[in-house]
């Protein structure tokens, strides 16, 4: 009874179950507190080993990075001082002058204001000097280390600082002073709005016409098809833009200029130019048929004076022509058919409509003489302020932002999309990207500098401290490279290997001038023995070898000031005339070609 009392206690069982307990379990060797210990201790040790050993290599400085860089940066990204300042023993913020040991960033507008930021050098092209512009440091719009392979993708926040409430230095500014985004505050393209000057192109064009009816003719590769956009307008080699329309590529395929049948020799085709070089070509086409014919005129055709014009339905009595022998010579006979043929093209007063005034206009016709056709100027890009690229709408139909284009009977017209056409897609509803810098660039590219200073190694490992990179001569149009100055250790003297060749015995040059005569033959001409005689009596004498050394030697040591290079502190150094940013050690500014002093 007390043994089952003591079962059922559940006391009683733990106690039972203590006694059965190793309480020195702790102290006694096992395998898996081996483990357990090992791997506490060599898991740090080893944590550490491999940071100590990544700092050493590069490619284990990435494992510090606070994001990754961007694509272009990828070949120096892990080499923090390249773009980074060291302070106070750490990675501080990036300074302008690295970002330019590379990169020529032209400033925006020279009259831009910006709060904070710093201080560069532009030029003013109005007034033509150097002024101070307040620019954004390179860093504030083009981050690293925030997911972003291009650092050329801005947010449209960063150009809202200025474009947001926009400030100049000096006058009115040029452009809207309150776009917050392109769907906010962004004003209507300046070629579409009301007001607006018409398309100034000095031709005659019927977009509906050759869109409605126009068909390509036989013997084309096209024949029978119907004229699309396409047909015409084709991208560039960059995909961008559209080539410039010109008749050789778009036209000719239609309307061959030539000299009409009628002239009894066509029809023939002539070449579409200037119209001096057009009249000059049907002049060629007159007399090439002389030459081929032998001097024989053709038949010339009169009217009949019998011809009466028949009733409807009935046959002509009498032909409408007569062909007889023409009388007049061969020189009178191409020149009154240039003359006719000419006329026909540019559209004389009381002749038919010519070939040439389809399309051009004409300033004055005098005599069937060649007439001076007016510049078209078809403009070739709209907005001179943005960009646009093709090749990304070309799922799109032409006529999906051209929408104009069916209706439009008159050159004046203005074909463009407006912004409406463009917010159908580029708006937070769309889906396409609607930052500032899908149309509109910040830095002026137009003064960019294409001829690069930095060198292969520089880019894959590091500018080193002290040393600038390799200077590029400007090859830019009208411009030619500054004269780089000789260092004295590569001087070449006078020719002294001569001096081996003289007659060692000569003593006067009385004896050398004869010696010479001796032994040079009768056949010499005289140009060749005064030469001999020249060299050798300038060698001979000490005094003469003297002065030709000193006067080379003095024309080749450049001028300390030539020699000494640009110091400014930092990796850069500005240019006093044109604002450009140039590698310390520069002599010559890429951009002007000015000293750098």
């Amino acid at each position: 009874m007390a043994r089952d009392l003591t079962d059922k206690n559940p006391i009683h069982r733990q106690k039972a179950r203590a006694q059965r307990i190793d309480h020195a379990y702790h102290a006694k060797p096992h395998p898996w507190r081996r483990r357990l210990f090992r791997l506490s201790v060599g898991l740090p040790l080893a944590a550490v080993a491999v940071i100590l050993v990544a700092t050493r290599f590069p490619q284990g400085r990435r494992l510090h990075l606070p994001g990754p860089v961007s694509s272009r940066h990828a070949v120096f990204g892990d080499r923090c001082q390249e773009c980074h300042a060291q302070e106070a023993g750490g990675w501080g913020r990036v300074l302008d002058e690295k970002c330019m040991a590379c990169h020529d960033g032209p400033v925006h507008h020279v009259n831009m204001v910006h709060d904070g930021g710093n201080w560069t050098k532009g030029f003013d092209p109005a007034k033509g000097e150097p002024v101070d512009v307040q620019t954004p440091q390179c860093a504030t719009c083009h981050a690293e280390h925030r997911d972003r392979p291009r650092l050329t993708e801005i947010a449209a926040a960063q150009c809202a600082q200025c474009h947001a409430d926009l400030k100049v230095t000096g006058g009115e500014p040029r452009f809207a002073t309150k776009i917050r985004s392109f769907t906010d505050g962004h004003p209507e393209f300046a070629a579409m709005r009301a007001g607006a000057p018409p398309d100034g192109a000095r031709l005659k064009f019927n977009h509906k016409r050759h869109l409605e009816k126009a068909t390509f003719p036989a013997g084309s590769p096209l024949a029978g098809s119907n004229v699309v956009c396409s047909h015409c307008h084709k991208l560039d080699q960059n995909r961008t833009y559209m080539q410039p329309i010109t008749y050789e590529a778009n036209c000719q395929v239609c309307h061959a200029l030539e000299v009409p049948s009628a002239s009894n020799i066509g029809p023939v085709a002539i070449a579409h130019g200037d119209p001096e070089l057009v009249a000059g070509a049907v002049r060629r086409a007159f007399d090439r048929f002389l030459v081929q014919n032998g001097g024989k005129l053709p038949k010339r055709k009169v009217p009949n004076p019998n011809y009466v014009e028949p009733l409807p339905g009935m046959p002509a009595a009498e032909p409408e022509f007569l062909e007889q022998d023409d009388a007049r010579s061969t020189e009178d006979w191409a020149l009154e058919n240039t003359a006719q043929t000419l006329a026909g093209f540019f559209h004389p007063k009381g002749t038919p409509r010519g070939a040439c005034i389809k399309c051009h206009y004409v300033e004055d016709v005098k005599g069937g003489d060649a007439v001076k056709i007016v510049d078209p100027a078809v403009p070739h890009v709209w907005f001179k302020h943005a960009t646009f690229n093709h090749e990304t709408h070309r799922v799109l139909g032409c006529t999906e932002c051209h929408t104009g284009v069916y209706q439009s009977q008159a050159t004046a017209d203005v074909n463009l999309p407006n912004i409406k056409s463009c917010q159908e897609c580029h708006a937070p509803s769309g889906g396409a990207q609607t930052d500032c810098v899908t149309c509109h660039l910040y830095h002026n590219r137009k003064d960019a500098n294409f001829a690069g200073m930095a060198k292969i190694e520089h880019i894959k490992h590091g500018f080193k401290e002290g040393a600038a990179p390799a200077e590029a001569p400007s090859t830019g149009p009208g411009k030619t490279p500054e004269p780089t100055a000789v260092a004295p250790a590569k001087t070449e003297t006078p020719p002294a290997t001569v001096k081996t060749e003289a007659p060692p015995d000569v003593k006067t040059p009385e004896q050398a001038k004869t010696e010479v005569k001796t032994e040079v033959s009768a056949e010499i001409k005289t140009e060749a023995k005064t030469e001999v005689k020249t060299l050798v009596s300038a060698e001979v004498k000490t005094e003469a070898k003297t002065e030709v050394q000193t006067e080379v030697k003095t024309e080749a040591l450049p001028k300390a000031a030539d020699t000494k290079p640009a110091i400014q502190k930092g990796r850069s150094v500005i240019c006093p005339k044109c604002g450009l940013h140039a590698t310390t050690g520069t002599r010559f500014c890429a951009r002007c070609g000015a000293k750098l002093k």
